[in-house]
């Protein structure tokens, strides 16, 4: 089926088991070695829990994503994601890590962090960059799977990676600005 439909990126979030990632990282490498798509951009959400905190695999998550970490174009943890990952507490040393690790871009998340403003690093082949959003009020379910899924679509559409980060950034923040409730707790991105 995926020699007869255009892939043109690839977009991974929770993977359920080591043996589901395991999986994703062998049909993605099937993808690569077919030519099918020689290089389709691999997006990966390590989503290690759910906002409640609740863990979303039956494995431990940090291992489970070890096989699909050299696969992945754009990485999108957040603050505590990328702890988790590294046992590392400083984004630049998260970072390395994860670089050393095979992903190529490491995009870090501030929203779980303080203060007015939410910091996001970037960190890649080139210098380090930052983009500062301001915070918004209230919780919001969803946040990191639109971020790494509006990041996939921009890529998929052959934007450079800068490119593509700064445009999924900003969809985000509106997507988030005009959040919307369905019940009482977190809101939902309006996508």
């Amino acid at each position: 089926m995926a020699d007869k439909v255009a892939i043109s990126a690839v977009k991974i979030g929770i993977t359920g088991s080591a043996a589901n990632a395991q999986a994703i990282a062998q049909f993605i490498g099937w993808l690569r070695e077919r030519g099918v798509v020689p290089e389709v951009p691999v997006v990966l959400d390590p989503v290690l829990a759910s906002g409640h905190g609740d863990l979303l695999s039956r494995d431990d998550a940090v291992q489970a994503l070890s096989p699909l970490l050299p696969l992945t174009t754009v990485l999108t943890p957040n603050g505590p994601e990328a702890q988790a990952l590294t046992d590392a507490t400083r984004p630049d040393a998260q970072a390395h890590a994860l670089r050393a690790r095979g992903c190529r871009h490491i995009l870090i998340t501030g929203g779980h962090g303080g203060g007015d403003e939410v910091i996001n690093h970037w960190y890649g082949p080139d210098s380090p960059r930052e983009w500062r959003w301001h915070r918004l009020d209230g919780a919001f379910h969803g946040s990191g799977c639109t971020l790494a899924s509006a990041i996939a679509a921009q890529l998929a559409l052959g934007l450079p990676t800068a490119v593509a980060l700064e445009h999924a950034q900003q969809y985000v923040y509106h997507a988030l600005r005009d959040a919307y409730a369905i019940a009482p707790g977190q809101r939902i991105p309006l996508r």
